[in-house]
């Protein structure tokens, strides 16, 4: 999807609106649309940071009930992240294909979005964010019919496979990034890996360390991705230390040298190998469609399609985003179907590093493991990874196989009647097979002569067609496309690059995975191959012994484009009708170069001058295709780039008359590697220098030219380094004009042969070359006088050169005098060196290193072929002894190196034997031995009587000894016989000479002599001038291959001079050839290199223009960057090399703009460029986002063939500051503070608000919702009730996001909601607090609690009892104590609603008790030895069963209890909780046990970090261990489990563990009261002593002397506390508390102070005295002088235009406070500079029910304008309410007519109405300011700090009330 605009989500939007949607309703029903179900309606809330599991699942419940009233629904998450957590999703019973199998511990699985039994749905992610946590698959349709999954991305938090990468090494250090999702923790020189924390448990949902137990290889530098040695990370071996260095980066120190694989760039890729999920699981489901899919990454075993019909996968991107810093995208496969039905459709998606293959289709293979009768069959799952689900249902077509063949059964396809089997989710289907891996099928016939454990069975009826296409595979480590059905497969318009395994992998496993079946229909067409690392194809079932005919049928790879490195581009097993046709194969990397030299580079008008170029480039030696056991294989029309080897190997069966060739240079069963390339020659100017195509230069006339060479090679034209030459005057010197040689011979034997031309010897040069390679030989000399000498058979050119570069050649057959080798023989693997004949009919072999055995290969396996061989016997005659290990000599009947049967003296254990070894197939060989033979000479037989081998021997050629019988089918009747000779150590000196070789008692020459066994040929041409070409047809007559060349001549009879290059059965002609003659040259060759004598065809006259390469119209190959600039980074790139392809840096958080230049150096070469995956321009300023940036240039060559891939990566450290730097409501500023993200904010009444936010990183994004909705701009409306503001906080990195949570309340006269409930340390409950849960239980360890209970509405009314009895009951909140009794307690807190109409009843039901279970308690933290499969578990062995322990008798169950995996440590906090004494069993959990008795635990037990006590080692046969220790005053308990010799199968248990101590509260606390004034009142307790126990409730009562009154409680920090007379107050801890009183009239009843002072207005360049003109008195204390101490606020700089603000603070002698805030406007000091207005107006008092004018009073004056007259426009803000008492503000804007504007703040105060008694300030006078931020803590007062700041600012009110009641008191 890579997060495209879609118009999708827009339209469904829009239907939502017309339907009326609202937030509140529980469905929609869109135009054509069906029902649309909106998440946010059930609760789920994007970008909140919530889980969002168990919304979803309501919200899924509502689409299944409208799916099944038949209604098409789609179920909508508006746009934005939603975080899914595992902890609230019932887990279910599930098997899956390929996960864990039968495997207990991992049977349960949990699914964040599951779809079951459900139609026509769509699940609309509008391009929302899952987020995933722990571990889980991500979304499922199970039982499902046309379900579409479409527009979201797919994500983990922290994904389970950690990917870090070197950014830098230096000396013995290496410096990895980490990226920023990842959580971990240094330990010496361990890294331990943590995952993200469940948000209910505050516990990781696993952890591990190190480089875990598999580790893959990623090159972000090259972009390939490998395994390498799975089970070694170099990264964590011989660590010294490792550092923190910050960023998220650690420097590892080793001990010694740097591994030579860490570099920078390189990231490891590590992880768990148990699939204990499937990323995605689609079961029993029909038209299951996934659309516009960003799979970031998937846990697991991928997407997973089980039994299912019809699925669909359209533009779904598997690929981690570059930004976060990861590189893996999946944990094992992407997509795996497993037994599906109807067809698998997938296109237009991304595969990027995945764990396993990307897509895999297959079946499973069920192994019959009994008969019961001829129509029941017991069939099982052999695959430790595959079980428990069914495989086949009533109705299915099944059909049997052969395992060792692969072949089906004749007449063995049947209907399955019953299936009794597992079900898939831990319950049977019929009546059951006893176990997860059996399954019982009956059949509607019976199936004759199947026998147990030789035979499978598959389901046929699941077989689905498949259409991969338009897709792109790259950075994988594997195969691209596994695909087993018999279904049609097309395969076409894909791109694979840098597969680490085949692109492509046809198999068919009954062996090894189990995955069926056989293909017969197969299209791969259009397909574009490069870099691959293996077989572009790969076709590999896994039939051990063969088979007689194909499994796999009707092949056909067509129209593809292979770019090859060194590897098989078809490598095919068993295929029958496989054609290979149209395909293009390149050389992945040609290397060419082409250099230049000359004798000088001046030259005279006149003469000419050679060229002399040297090459280089690329020659790939594997052969382009091997075919085993294939038949019917067509080669038609393929092109092969130059140096491709289109030879080709043939075994298994396969022979020459197997293949046909059309149309293609491909060659059966040998090597043909395409020549290299011709170097061509252009002149920069013809006018000064002509140059002919072998680089002869003739100077035209003075002047400078330019000569480029050129390699053409195949369709490509690659320039070399051009060479400069000046012409200048006139040559004296006459150069030749033509070479001819003529010579008396053509063959030779030893004798000698002189060559002449007719140019002078002094200017000619001479040499000679092998005819077939062209290169230098060693088969003769020649003089510089042309004297011939030759040295061995073979063919050779002589060739004569003139100082100018003219040549002519000739050609030469040499015929040696004496042995060869026999007629018929030939040689497997020939190595020169290692045979000889050292006599008539003896052949001598060198033990060279290589065998037969297995894989390996024999250099020099000589055989003769017989066929029709049923019936036959060989014998032979060998001199020599083995010597060393692995020596082996002898004789052979052999199909290929993989299927033979030989008997030879073999050498093994340091104990030579007589061996027959017999290896039907190249997996399975075997062989049979007998006691060594010490005689030099022994005789070998072999004899073959149909399949059976009988081998025997020999010490005197008449008596013979058997050693063995062997069946070997696969060597068929058409064979070889032969000698052997090799070893399987490094070098040998054993020889072995064989001789008197008889076949059926006839014998067969070993040797020859040359001149009785010379080939013959004959040779006939055919000229075509339409096409330029002329052709040869030949004849060989005891020859087994020919060399071919071809001679032009001016006449018809004239001297024929070889063609230099000119060779094969087709010579194109050129335009220098027309009207000349053209003959060819066909020389005869035996296996042992004899050649005949030659044989010319017929001659030709070419009278067409012919077809030379014009290389100035050929277009060029050069696809290279000529400039690669990247500017703007502080560590550049390493120097640019237009040949280097790769390049990697690093750069700092504040490089982010970078700028790119790139250019080819061919200006009609394209260049591309991707910066992050997106086109931009070849030159651009680009911006580095956070962690891998990568910019790729594809430059592709004007030929449009030859393309070069750059690739520039930059790792950039991102921003990972994720909080806020202010945050406001309606311009009302939250105070925040570190590290506290929730908030409380009050409003008087419904309506809007706004919120503002703004991070402390300019890269951080914000995003704001209210109820769950986004809010756009941050508005949005806040209804009655509680409104949840969520403000996600989201780094540049791949970081969590950080939430602020602002809880904003508007009263709700009808809310009975509590909004907080907390008890003292004493008491855990077992559910978390939420207003909508009603019923909690818990634990008490101590009797006396405090209670702390908080209503949503401040003026509910809240009621607490205990036994009925009330306990403490207050309006908003009550804080009490209670002492519970030890055993059962029922508290209930009854919330009544402010309007009495609603009322809610919350229920605590606590048990007292001193014994307190470990796992009914939170630990502090804990660790498992193997967190990913056992993690810690409560009540619960790791493995996830009951806990059992060894108790030395018996197994014995506990129900309580903690398991976990050795190495582990948990950790309880027990400070100040009073236990006593931990006792608990100890021992190793019985599932663990093995006959083997392999885990092995010591239990140790910790207190405040010292041991105090140990167990013995235990295993799973030790008597559990007993635990008791003493634990007064701990503050940390832990329990270790520590590993034995190894950790494998320590599952242990911590079994009835508990925490004991008596049920009683032993604390005390002391309370002492006081009062302000003594002459005002007392204070007394209920205690006199004040001793309390802790929790407890002391009665305080205050009373006031005449003339006084109470006002409130305080605390020693001056905290109010409470206002009522008699207090009840919760004890917990030492306190002193002051009762307060005051006068009870107005008569020192002490006023706040007045502060004097005026807006200002400067210039720039005035100066500012903020204390001048400024006042401040005060009713009591009279003129108070200031201080600058007294201005609080003074931002006035006169040196800058501007408004600023000035804050004066004044304090009476009483400590009551004032503030005022002016504004001092600076004008920018100009002349004539207009200044602003000036309004007069000042703060205002009034009484509830006055009426207000706020222009009534208020003035405005301008310098230039004078008076202005106001009007309410100039009033911009009156909040003023009238009916209620309050302070309030009114804001004025003033304009004056030159725009120059100036605003004032003033504050109208609102009193009360006289009253009979003072009014205390017990509520906010200004309601719409914020609460504090509110960090809960159990046993918490409410909050009144907004009560006590704004205590002296009510004085003022609370005194006109006084004066009221005394004036009504007088008037009584």
């Amino acid at each position: 999807m890579k997060k495209k605009h879609r118009f999708l989500p827009l339209v469904l939007a829009l239907c939502m609106v017309i339907s009326g949607m609202t937030p509140i309703s529980v469905e929609a029903k869109g135009k054509d649309k069906g029902t649309v179900i909106d998440v946010t309606d059930y609760g789920a809330e994007a970008d909140s940071g919530k889980d969002n599991a168990e919304a979803i699942v309501k919200a899924v419940a509502a689409a299944k009930k409208a799916s099944d009233a038949g209604e098409n629904v789609t179920i909508s998450f508006p746009k934005g992240r939603y975080d899914i957590y595992p902890d609230k999703i019932k887990a279910r019973e599930l098997y899956i294909s390929n996960t864990v199998g039968t495997d207990q511990n991992n049977k349960m699985k949990k699914i964040g979005i599951l779809l079951e039994d459900m139609k026509n749905v769509t699940v609309e992610g509008n391009d929302s964010l899952f987020m995933f946590h722990g571990k889980m698959t991500t979304f499922a349709a199970i039982n499902c019919q046309n379900v579409t999954f479409q527009n979201f991305e797919v994500d983990f938090q922290t994904p389970t496979v950690v990917d870090v990468t070197v950014e830098k090494t230096e000396g013995n250090t290496a410096t990895v990034y980490v990226p920023e999702c990842y959580n971990y923790e240094i330990k010496g020189t361990s890294v331990n890996w943590i995952s993200d924390k469940s948000p209910y448990t505050n516990q990781p949902y696993w952890t591990t360390t190190n480089n875990m137990v598999y580790t893959q290889r990623f090159d972000t530098k090259t972009g390939l991705t490998w395994r390498g040695n799975t089970g070694n990370n170099p990264l964590f071996q011989n660590v010294k230390s490792i550092e923190d260095m910050g960023n998220n980066r650690l420097k590892f120190t080793y001990n010694s040298g740097l591994n030579s694989e860490l570099k920078p760039g390189l990231c490891y890729q590590m992880r768990p190998t148990v699939r204990d999920h499937a990323g995605t699981f689609f079961w029993k489901s029909k038209n299951v469609a996934l659309k516009h899919l960003d799979i970031s990454f998937l846990h697991g075993f991928g997407m997973v399609g089980q039994h299912s019909d019809t699925l669909t996968l359209d533009d779904v991107d598997f690929e981690a985003p570059l930004e976060s810093g990861r590189t893996t995208a999946g944990y094992a496969d992407f997509i795996q179907m497993s037994g599906c039905k109807g067809k698998i459709d997938i296109s237009n998606c991304t595969f990027s590093n995945p764990h396993d293959d990307p897509i895999n289709v297959h079946g499973t293979f069920n192994q019959v493991v009994q008969v019961i009768n001829n129509k029941t069959f017991k069939v099982q799952y052999m695959h430790g990874e595959t079980a428990g689900f069914p495989n086949f249902f009533v109705g299915d077509t099944v059909e049997f196989t052969k395992m060792s063949t692969l072949l089906p059964v004749e007449n063995s396809t049947a209907k399955v009647v019953k299936v009794d089997g597992p079900d898939g989710e831990g319950g049977n289907m019929g009546e059951g097979s006893g176990n997860l891996k059996d399954i019982i099928i009956t059949l509607d016939k019976e199936i004759p002569n199947i026998t147990a454990n030789q035979y499978v069975v598959e389901n046929i009826t699941y077989t689905p067609e498949v259409h991969i296409h338009d897709n792109v595979f790259k950075e994988t480590p594997t195969r691209g496309i596994l695909v087993t059905t018999r279904q049609p497969v097309l395969i076409e318009n894909n791109t694979f690059d840098g597969m680490g395994m085949s692109s492509i992998f046809i198999s068919n496993d009954a062996q090894n995975w189990r995955e069926s079946g056989r293909t017969e229909n197969v299209t791969i067409k259009n397909n574009v191959f490069t870099r691959g690392k293996d077989n572009a194809i790969f076709v590999e079932p896994t039939n051990p012994n063969g088979s007689a005919q194909a499994i796999h049928k009707n092949m056909t790879i067509e129209g593809n484009t292979f770019y090859m490195e060194d590897k098989h581009v078809l490598n095919a097993k068993s295929v029958d009708n496989l054609t290979f046709k149209n395909n293009k194969i390149y050389r992945q990397e040609p290397n060419a170069t082409v250099n230049v030299t000359a004798d000088g580079t001046t030259m005279k008008v006149g003469e000419t001058k050679e060229l002399k170029a040297t090459t280089t480039s690329t020659q790939l030696n594997t052969r382009a295709y091997k075919f085993r056991g294939c038949y019917n294989v067509t080669i038609e029309g393929n092109t092969y780039d130059a140096g491709v080897n289109a030879g080709s190997i043939l075994e298994n069966n396969t022979t020459a008359d197997n293949i046909t060739v059309k149309n293609d240079i491909v060659q059966l069963n040998k090597d043909n590697k395409t020549d290299l390339g011709q170097v061509y020659y252009q002149s920069s100017d013809e006018k000064v220098a002509t140059v002919t195509d072998n680089g002869v230069v003739r100077a035209v006339k003075e002047g400078t030219v330019t000569i480029t060479p050129y390699l053409v090679a195949g369709e490509r034209k690659f320039p070399g380094t051009p060479i400069t030459l000046t012409v200048s005057g006139k040559s004296d010197v006459t150069m030749p004009t033509e070479i001819k040689i003529t010579t008396d011979k053509e063959t030779t034997d030893d004798k000698t042969v002189h060559y002449e031309t007719n140019v002078k010897d002094s200017t000619v040069t001479w040499s000679v070359v092998d005819a077939k390679t062209g290169k230098a030989t060693d088969k003769a000399t020649i003089s510089n006088t042309g004297l011939l000498t030759p040295k061995a058979s073979g063919v050779v050119e002589v060739v004569a050169k003139t100082v100018n570069g003219l040549e002519a050649r000739k050609l030469l057959s040499i015929q040696m005098n004496g042995l060869t080798l026999g007629n018929g023989f030939t040689i497997d693997s020939e190595q020169k060196d290692g045979w000889s004949i050292p006599a008539e009919n003896k052949i001598e072999i060198k033990a060279l290193k290589g065998g037969l055995w297995n894989t390996q290969t024999m250099h020099n396996l000589f055989g003769y072929k017989v066929d029709n061989a049923e019936n036959v016997e060989a014998t032979i005659k060998m001199e020599g002894l083995t010597q060393s290990n692995w020596d082996e000599a002898g004789l052979i009947f052999f199909k290929d190196g993989d299927h033979y049967v030989s008997i030879e003296r073999k050498h093994g254990n340091n104990s030579p034997k007589i061996k027959l070894v017999n290896e039907p197939d190249r997996n399975s060989p075997s062989e049979v031995g007998e006691s060594n033979v010490t005689e030099n000479t022994v005789w070998f037989k072999l004899k073959k009587a149909g399949d059976k081998v009988t081998g025997s021997y020999s010490k005197d050629g008449a008596n013979w000894t058997d050693v063995s019988t062997v069946t070997n089918a696969n060597l068929g009747n058409s064979f070889k016989i032969g000698m052997l000779a090799g070893t399987g150590s490094n070098s040998s000196n054993a020889k072995f000479t064989f001789s008197e070789l008889k076949v059926d008692n006839k014998t067969v020459n070993l040797t020859a002599n040359v001149k009785d066994s010379l080939p013959t040929a004959t040779a006939n041409v055919t000229y075509k001038q339409a096409e330029n070409k002329v052709e040869v047809s030949h004849e060989l007559t005891g020859a087994t291959e020919a060399v071919v060349k071809w001679a032009v001549a001016d006449t018809q009879n004239g001297n024929y001079s070889v063609v230099a290059g000119a060779e094969g059965k087709t010579l194109t002609t050129t335009r220098a050839m027309k009207n000349k003659y053209v003959k060819a040259a066909v020389v005869p060759v035996t296996a042992s290199g004899i050649s005949g004598n030659i044989a010319w065809s017929n001659a030709v006259q070419v009278t067409g223009e012919g077809q030379d390469i014009d290389i100035s119209k050929m277009k060029s190959s050069n696809a290279l960057l000529k400039t690669a600039e990247v500017g703007g980074l502080q560590t550049p790139f390493e120097t640019f090399n237009p040949k280097t392809y790769h390049y990697y840096t690093t750069a700092g958080i504040d490089e982010r703009a970078i700028t790119a230049n790139f250019a080819a150096e061919d200006e009609n070469a394209k260049v591309e460029v991707l910066f992050n995956g997106k086109k931009v321009e070849a030159t651009s300023n680009l911006t580095l986002h956070s962690a891998r940036n990568l910019i790729e240039v594809n430059v592709t060559a004007e030929d449009g063939i030859t393309t070069n891939h750059y690739r520039f990566t930059v790792s950039r450290t991102g921003d990972n500051v994720r909080g806020l730097s202010s945050l406001s409501i309606n311009e009302d500023t939250i105070a925040l503070q570190d590290n506290v993200y929730t908030y409380k904010y009050a409003l008087e009444k419904e309506g809007k608000i706004t919120v503002k936010a703004t991070p402390k990183s300019q890269n951080a994004k914000v995003t704001i919702t209210v109820n769950g909705k986004v809010a756009k701009e941050g508005k949005a409306d806040a209804k009655p009730g509680t409104n949840t503001v969520n403000i996600l906080v989201s780094s540049e990195t791949s970081a969590a996001p950080a939430v602020y949570t602002v809880f904003v309340k508007v009263p709700d006269s009808n809310n009975a909601n509590l909004e907080e409930m907390t008890f003292s340390d004493n008491v855990q409950l077992n559910e978390v607090f939420d207003k909508n849960t009603v019923e909690y239980t818990g634990l008490a360890s101590e009797p006396n609690t405090a209670i702390t209970v908080v209503a949503e509405e401040k003026d509910a009314k809240v009621e607490v009892t205990a036994g009925g009895k009330v306990i403490g009951e207050g309006e908003g909140k009550v804080y009490t104590a209670h002492t519970l009794a030890e055993g059962e307690n029922t508290l209930k807190v009854k919330v009544t609603s402010p309007n009495g109409k609603e009322t809610k009843t919350y229920t605590v039901d606590l048990k007292g008790t001193g014994t307190v279970y470990l796992s009914d308690m939170n630990w502090e933290s804990q660790t498992s030895g193997d967190a990913g499969s056992n993690p810690t578990r409560k009540d619960k062995s790791c493995g996830g069963n009951a806990i059992k322990l060894w108790n030395g008798t018996e197994e014995q169950t506990f129900k309580k209890g903690l398991g976990s995996h050795a190495r582990s440590e948990i950790v309880y906090d027990l400070e100040g909780k009073g236990y006593e004494t931990f006792e608990s069993y100890a021992g190793v959990d019985r599932e663990a046990y093995k006959d083997t008795h392999e885990a092995d635990i010591t239990f140790k037990v910790y207190v405040d970090g010292v041991e105090k006590a140990t167990s013995a080692l235990m295993k799973d046969n030790t008597a559990m261990h007993h635990f008791k220790v003493d634990i007064k005053g701990a503050k940390k308990l832990k329990l270790v489990m520590e590993p034995g010799t190894h950790n494998w199968s320590d599952h242990g248990d911590w079994a009835d563990a508990k925490v004991l101590k008596p049920f009683e509260t032993k604390e005390t606390f002391t309370l002492t009261t006081r009062v302000n004034d003594e002459k005002m009142g007392t204070a007394v307790m209920d205690n006199e002593n004040g001793v309390y126990g802790k929790n407890t409730l002391a009665t305080l009562t205050a009373k006031a002397n005449d003339g006084y009154e109470f006002v409130n409680w305080t605390d020693a920090d001056g905290n109010v506390l409470s206002k009522a007379e008699v207090y009840k107050y919760v004890v917990t801890k030492n306190e002193e508390l002051q009762a307060n009183f005051k006068k009870s009239d107005m008569e020192g009843l002490n006023e706040v102070p007045v502060i004097h002072a005026e807006d200002k207005t400067l210039t720039v360049g005035d100066e500012f005295d903020s204390l001048a003109d400024v006042t401040a008195t005060d009713k009591e204390d009279g003129s108070i002088t200031l201080t600058p101490d007294n201005v609080i606020k003074n931002e006035v700089d006169t040196t800058k235009a501007g408004v600023y603000e000035v804050v004066y603070k004044v304090t009476d002698s009483q400590g009551a406070s004032v503030t005022k805030t002016i504004t001092v406007t600076v004008n920018p000091k100009t002349e004539g500079l207009n200044e602003v207005p000036v309004i007069h107006a000042e703060d205002k008092t009034l009484t509830v029910g006055d009426e207000f004018d706020p222009l009534e009073d208020v003035t405005a004056t301008d310098k230039e304008d004078g008076s202005i007259t106001l009007t309410t426009d100039n009033v911009i803000k009156n909040e003023v309410d009238t009916t209620k008492a309050g302070v309030y503000e009114v804001v004025y804007k003033v304009t004056d007519s030159q725009g120059a504007s100036v605003t004032k703040t003033i504050t109208v105060t609102v009193k009360e109405k006289s009253t009979d008694k003072p009014v205390t300030p017990d509520k906010p006078v200004k309601p719409n300011k914020p609460n504090k931020p509110d960090v809960p803590k159990t046993g918490d007062m409410t909050n009144f700090g907004l009560l006590a700041s704004m205590l002296a600012g009510s004085l003022a009110i609370l005194a006109v009330m006084v004066m009221e009641r005394r004036k009504k008191k007088e008037n009584n």
